[in-house]
């Protein structure tokens, strides 16, 4: 373990101030997630999609554009 240095206290302080700590990747992504789903449009699914290609909420974006796709036809 590494010794702290005064620039991991400024970080630690500023946090606890302000309240900004780092978030869950996965939860900022299921937000994302949920928002495409309320817009549920092809611009929607694919802005996800290009995202976050890996993610494993990508299968069902996937499924979900093709409906979104064909809706549109």
């Amino acid at each position: 373990m590494s010794p702290k240095t005064s620039n991991d206290s400024a970080v630690t302080a500023a946090s606890e101030t302000t309240g900004n700590t780092a978030r869950d990747g996965d939860i900022a992504v299921r937000e994302e997630f949920d928002r495409a789903a309320e817009i549920n449009t092809v611009a929607a699914w694919e802005l996800f999609l290009a995202r976050h290609p890996g993610h494993p909420l990508a299968e069902e974006a996937t499924s979900r554009l093709r409906v979104a796709r064909a809706a549109e036809n």
